[in-house]
């Protein structure tokens, strides 16, 4: 019953779309939360449809198609991922001509060619190089913009250890960003980008073998947002369970 409402919701929003914009970050949080990634996909193609699109309203679908995109590729839909990624980097080209918000942008640039290794392993010295350079001018162009440093820490984190990875820098790069997006409380109300870096600290913690490090930052979370189902009923059990087994 509450998937037709929130399918009935969504179908309203193309016959209401200047008053939309204004409720797709409500939609997409919770979809995060509970894991809906059919609403997800929904709305990006809702958005993706309507005319005349603003550079404010293609990065908030930028937005969304990061998310999107990254949960296809960890959940081995990566022929339903490319798609998105060359819409995406379409969209951030646009944005980039016309000089939009050039920080965010070439975190953006830093993301998508992260995603565009897992498409395409053997080009990984090429796309690894341009993720990187991507995400240091990010930062450099503005030392506030907090998805400069997740894109950062990403690096870290997913770069294998032989070629520099640094899962310790990686929380490092999380908590700059995290501390970034705390200084504007409104902001971060209902938005999945912030839980999203929560669970993006915890992870390292867990891959470092800190698992009460991990333990704080996903009762943290739950804490926030009590209803976050991966959370709650994956990350969090699999890692108690862990600790419990080691205890043996």
């Amino acid at each position: 019953m509450e998937r037709k409402i929130y399918l009935t919701f969504i179908l309203l929003l193309l016959f209401i779309p200047i008053q939309a914009q204004n409720l797709y970050k409500q939609v997409i949080y919770d979809a995060y939360i509970k894991g809906d990634m059919k609403v997800w996909k929904t709305t990006i193609d809702i958005m993706h449809k309507q005319p005349n699109k603003s550079h404010v309203y293609k990065m908030e679908l930028v937005s969304y198609l990061y998310g999107y995109i990254g949960w296809c590729i960890g959940n081995e839909r990566k022929g339903e991922a490319k798609p998105y990624l060359e819409m995406a980097i379409k969209y951030a080209d646009e944005m980039e001509k016309g000089k939009y918000n050039p920080s965010l942008v070439s975190a953006y640039h830093a993301a998508f060619n992260g995603y565009s290794i897992a498409l395409a392993p053997y080009k990984v010295i090429f796309f690894g190089t341009r993720s990187i350079k991507y995400a240091e001018k990010a930062v450099s162009q503005n030392k506030n913009n907090y998805f400069g440093y997740l894109q950062l820490g990403n690096i870290d984190f997913y770069k294998p250890p032989t070629f520099g990875g640094d899962k310790n820098k990686a929380i490092l790069f999380y908590k700059q960003a995290l501390e970034l997006m705390e200084k504007d409380k409104i902001s971060i109300k209902n938005d999945w980008n912030y839980l999203n870096v929560m669970v993006s600290i915890a992870r390292a913690y867990y891959e470092l073998g800190k698992y009460k490090e991990a333990q704080a930052y996903y009762e943290s979370i739950l804490r926030i947002e009590p209803r976050f189902q991966w959370v709650k009923n994956k990350l969090l059990p699999e890692l108690l369970q862990k600790m419990k087994n080691e205890k043996k």
